[in-house]
């Protein structure tokens, strides 16, 4: 039995009116077709502002790229890079900011005064070398030779800088003065020193020069002595019978030096001196030349040789024919004496109170001119002096004793 007309109640069921032809179901759209729904706006809610919605992102049709969720796509890394030439001109902008400022801090730091203060540092602290190199003394080589580290360092006392001052430091003039006031074992004193802009660095470094340096010139006295030394260097010693006292001079830097008589032998005797190096002209008005005297005395060994001397050609003039001789007293000067000797001779000698270089001691003579006649004594003043080379140094023979001019002077 046909399913379609069974029923609970056996009833058939009506076919449908116009059979079973149904309309076709149709396609569905493509994305592509749908269309993009209207831009919506929000609505402003009063009291909280208005708010932009976004418009909503356009699906793209199957197979399409996906868009950037960002908007536009990231430029590549060559967009971004920085050209070149402007680089380079930033580059070089910046190196000409940091040299000109470079050269600026340079030359505040490079001044007349700044160059003084230098060099005095060095005088301070005992560096003469590195003083003379810096700034040239300007004397031939004889007159600098205490110019040295050692003699600087064998000083007890060194200068002290106080103040150093340029007088115009707002010109711009090429030469400037620079007064610098120093201390030496209490002694203070201003000296300018000239400083002349040289030749710049790179074009743009000032330079500056000192063209005085700080010395003193002095000229050294002895007596008797052919040397003298400081700090163990050695020079000889000016005239001493000269004036001014000019030759030679030598020159010292600021300090205060001890000054000892060289090569004095067995037989002279010196005590040192002290040599203050200072320029007090500048304050005073005075000569700059300082003049160092050093008084020496007779060893005891030169006055014991001396009195040797002396008993020997006293004899020599009591033994025939050295009677004779000029140097013995008139009387003893003949042929026929019938007796001829030393009475007494001196124990000592003394210098003389105002010839300090003549030793002076007593010897009598007894004579008698034939038989029968009277004995005379011969009282004399025996003076022995010693002979000096062209230094003013006592001569020695060949076998190290003194040379002595021997006479008698009869009372």
């Amino acid at each position: 039995m046909d399913a379609r007309h069974s029923g609970p109640t056996g009833a058939s069921i009506p076919p449908f009116a116009g059979g079973m032809d149904f309309d076709p179901v149709p396609d569905p759209p493509t994305l592509s077709a749908v269309p993009s729904p209207p831009s919506q706006t929000a609505t402003p809610v009063p009291g909280y502002g208005h708010y932009q919605v976004a418009a909503p992102v356009a699906m793209s049709a199957p197979g399409a790229a996906a868009p950037y969720p960002g908007g536009a796509p990231v430029q590549s890394a060559s967009r971004q890079r920085v050209s070149p030439v402007v680089l380079a001109v930033i580059v070089a902008v910046v190196f000409v900011g940091v040299a000109l400022g470079s050269f600026l801090l340079a030359n505040s730091m490079r001044t007349p005064e700044a160059e003084v203060q230098r060099y005095l540092d060095y005088l301070a602290q005992g560096k003469a070398s590195a003083a003379t190199k810096m700034v040239d003394p300007g004397v031939p080589n004889s007159e600098r030779v205490f110019l040295t580290d050692e003699v600087m360092a064998s000083a007890s006392s060194l200068m002290r800088v106080e103040e150093v001052v340029d007088r115009n430091p707002d010109s711009d003039a090429q030469t400037h003065i620079v007064d610098a006031t120093v201390l030496v074992d209490g002694i203070r004193f201003t000296f300018p020193f000239e400083v002349s802009e040289v030749k710049p660095t790179l074009g743009v470094i000032k330079n500056w020069k000192i063209r005085n340096a700080l010395m003193t010139p002095v000229a050294v006295r002895i007596k008797g002595v052919s040397t003298f030394s400081v700090g163990g260097v050695s020079a000889p010693v000016s005239d001493y019978d000269s004036f001014p006292f000019t030759s030679p001079t030598y020159m010292f830097y600021p300090g205060v030096y001890t000054v000892n008589a060289a090569d004095l032998g067995d037989y002279i005797e010196a005590e040192p001196a002290t040599l203050r190096a200072t320029r007090t002209e500048y304050q005073y008005g005075a000569d700059p030349l300082i003049n160092v005297s050093i008084e020496t005395t007779y060893s005891p060994s030169l006055l014991d040789a001396a009195l040797d001397e002396v008993v020997a050609q006293a004899n020599s003039c009591v033994t025939p024919p050295g009677n004779l001789d000029a140097a013995c007293p008139f009387a003893l000067q003949s042929r026929t004496l019938s007796l001829l000797e030393v009475k007494k001779l001196p124990t000592e000698l003394k210098t003389g109170e105002w010839e300090p270089n003549r030793f002076q001691g007593y010897v009598t003579f007894r004579i008698q001119r034939g038989a029968g006649t009277t004995i005379q004594d011969i009282k004399t003043t025996a003076i022995a002096t010693p002979e000096f080379d062209d230094g003013g140094k006592v001569l020695l023979d060949a076998s190290g004793k003194p040379h002595f001019w021997v006479e008698f002077e009869a009372e």
